[in-house]
């Protein structure tokens, strides 16, 4: 018996108010199998407690009658607690024949049933749908409801323990309409769907264009194609009661969901379910949901370039060299470009070398500047002379300059002098000016008094101009005053007036007489001084 109980017994306390005593009604969370053992071999209290409990052990299948149970649940409501954690009115339900149990505690208007009916009318349902349907509707309208939603709701789900039957959504289906609240019957609407998918797709399709519109039916489409595609989540009950959930991959079906495709004909469903498989099929066999999307037609070219960067983004993080493989030989590597940084940071974790072969193939521009920048930041921690002198030897350019000042970045966090010194080693003012960002950003957060004693040693050039700048931003509210006069120094004008303005609109907020005071001594033209003011005036004004 304790096996067929820890089976179907819902893992929850429900309390029973009649006559002012609480029973325990399933296992407490913390409770050991030991201690159950000893509950359950208490002496009994009641007249059937013992022949009841001897029966239901030696034969787990047999179920207690009602008169049995009526005996106990008389005795319980007497106010003589049973002992062992099955003692409750719902433990001596669970023992009942499902049909015979709801209909019993249907009888007992005086005792807190409402959770317990629904957990015994949804233990029918899986047994016969259309038995304990058609028996909720001859319940009062508010049991109904409970109850309708109760059952309905949880179609096709891996629900409780790894033997519960699903109920049927083809019986489900046919009492859809006794749902009144509307938000409940979307939701049924999607359960059910996806119930029906799960044996026949093409009939699910069919059913929602049926049943729902708008806004919903495209969510529930999509949802159909998800749990196609994807490895599903198969529930299992453990022997203390623990409910845990595991993979399923069986219990996915990629090719129903390509097959289902054909049936759609919205361009923008289409791409929805093609994102859906190739989010999900990536999972399971990326290789095989490749060679699928590759194949798409040309008419769902967009979706299928977005299938492809999702599904080898997927592979890359367990077998980054079978992307580079794939991606190189696909025929169109420029459409998986997209891709190309994900798998270099991957690549570059187990395969140094072998990452930078694959970035060097690449096509100049931002995937490859990211990509190598990717390599060079997981290369730089361990050995960043290597990357630095990696990165300073590349030809001059853009790609260069993004992969040198990421390392300056990354080196900001573990010696910011070091990597204030490589900042010289760039060509070109503008590169310059932003590694002298990159740096400052990272060494005002970690040091902000480090960092302003280097600003003040640069001399009047764009290094300077840029790490002011940061500096500008991470201090403004914490000193407005001194931040003013940093940006009063920049050199360049534009710059200059930028950050003036910058910083007095945030000063204002809080001190508006400083900030407007400070303006008068602004390194700016007076027209430009005019506007900034009439601007903060503004401001004010519609603050208030």
């Amino acid at each position: 018996m304790k096996k067929f109980i820890l089976f179907v017994l819902w893992p929850t306390i429900f309390s029973i108010t009649a006559i002012g005593a609480s029973f325990y009604l399933g296992l407490t969370q913390g409770q050991k199998l030991d201690e159950a053992e000893a509950q359950l071999s208490a002496p009994p209290k009641s007249p059937q407690w013992g022949a009841t409990r001897a029966r239901a052990n030696a034969a787990p299948t047999e179920y207690l009658s009602v008169e049995d149970a009526g005996a106990e649940i008389e005795y319980i409501l007497e106010g003589h607690p049973l002992p062992g954690p099955n003692g409750g009115i719902f433990g001596i339900l669970l023992q009942m024949k499902p049909d015979e149990a709801v209909k019993l505690l249907a009888d007992w208007p005086d005792i807190n049933r409402g959770n317990m009916l629904q957990q015994l009318a949804l233990r029918w349902a899986r047994q016969d749908a259309k038995a304990a349907l058609e028996w909720v509707g001859t319940l009062s309208p508010e049991d109904a409801q409970r109850l309708y939603t109760g059952i309905l709701l949880p179609i096709g789900a891996e629900f409780g323990a790894p033997f519960a039957r699903p109920i049927d959504p083809r019986v489900a289906a046919q009492y859809l309409d006794k749902l009144t609240n509307p938000s409940v019957r979307d939701r049924a609407v999607n359960v059910i769907a996806t119930g029906l998918a799960r044996t026949d797709p093409e009939g699910a399709l069919s059913w929602l264009g049926q049943n729902a519109t708008g806004d919903t039916y495209t969510r529930d489409v999509t949802n159909l194609f998800t749990m196609l595609a994807s490895p599903q989540l198969r529930s299992m009950t453990m022997d203390d009661g623990t409910l845990i959930s595991m993979p399923s991959n069986n219990m996915s079906n990629p090719s129903a969901a390509v097959a289902l495709l054909a049936k759609l004909g919205d361009p923008s469903l289409r791409t929805a379910a093609i994102g859906q498989i190739a989010t999900g099929w990536a999972q399971l066999d990326p290789e095989a949901a490749a060679q699928w999307a590759v194949n798409l037609p040309a008419t769902d070219s967009a979706a299928r370039a977005s299938a492809l960067n999702t599904i080898v983004a997927g592979w890359t993080v367990n077998d980054p060299a079978s992307a580079v493989a794939f991606m190189e030989k696909s025929g169109d590597p420029a459409m998986l470009l997209p891709s190309a940084p994900g798998i270099a940071d991957a690549l570059s974790k187990i395969d140094t070398q072998g990452a930078l072969n694959f970035v060097q193939k690449l096509p100049d521009g931002v995937a490859k500047d990211q990509a190598l920048n990717n390599i060079l930041v997981n290369i730089a921690p361990q050995d960043f002379s290597t990357a630095w002198n990696f990165a300073a030897n590349l030809p001059e350019g853009t790609s260069r300059d993004a992969a040198m000042i990421s390392l300056i970045s990354a080196q900001a966090n573990q010696d910011p002098t070091q990597a204030a010194d490589l900042i010289y080693e760039l060509s070109g003012d503008i590169a310059q000016q932003n590694a002298a960002r990159a740096l400052a950003k990272s060494w005002v957060a970690q040091d902000p008094q480090a960092a302003t004693e280097w600003m003040q040693t640069l001399p009047m050039d764009p290094i300077r101009n840029g790490a002011v700048a940061e500096l500008i931003i991470a201090q403004v509210d914490k000193n407005p005053a001194a931040t003013f006069q940093w940006a009063n120094t920049i050199t360049t004008d534009t710059n200059r007036t930028n950050a003036i303005q910058y910083v007095v609109a945030n000063w204002a907020k809080t001190d508006l007489a400083a900030a407007l005071n400070a303006l008068q001594s602004a390194n700016i033209t007076d027209e430009q001084r005019a506007a900034m003011t009439q601007m903060i005036n503004q401001a004010q004004a519609k603050a208030k």
